[in-house]
């Protein structure tokens, strides 16, 4: 197979499983491909609300993953990215099972929102990348209690 057919054969699997409300298996699909362009096709064709916020929650580790994918490169389509982002930002509940790793990706994801903040000349995307970053670095800094 061809690569091309290789992304058509992907793109049916992903939307059988939205259409299935399979949302969780949908972006797993889409991740494992490690493919930026069937990302932003799959964010595009969704609404990150929906996606993330209906049915069967989404596994902290697949948030996460989904962040630091998107963050990877915010250079094309960043106003969709950040939405999402910022989307699975707000679904992510952490417990501390595995915080070491997900704190490690989650500091990833600064990092790239803070490069994006510097080279960014956009006032309104740079406005909305600082607080998602605000957020996320929430995430990613264990909080001592008691």
């Amino acid at each position: 197979l061809t690569p091309e057919q290789q992304a058509a054969m992907a793109r049916e699997r992903i939307m059988a499983y939205m259409k299935a409300g399979q949302h969780q298996e949908a972006l797993i699909e889409v991740l494992n491909r490690r493919v930026l362009s069937d990302l932003e096709w799959f964010c595009g064709a969704n609404s990150a609300e929906e996606v993330l916020s209906s049915g069967t929650p989404i596994s902290a580790k697949v948030l996460v993953v989904l962040m630091q994918q998107l963050a990877h490169d915010l250079s094309s389509e960043p106003s969709l990215k950040l939405t999402w982002i910022s989307e699975a930002a707000s679904a992510l509940e952490l417990d501390t099972e595995g915080s070491g790793p997900v704190a490690h990706l989650l500091s990833e994801v600064v990092s790239k929102l803070d490069e994006f903040n510097k080279s960014s000349t956009d006032p309104l995307l740079r406005k909305t990348s600082r607080k998602i970053c605000l957020m996320v670095k929430g995430m990613a800094t264990p909080v001592a209690v008691g």
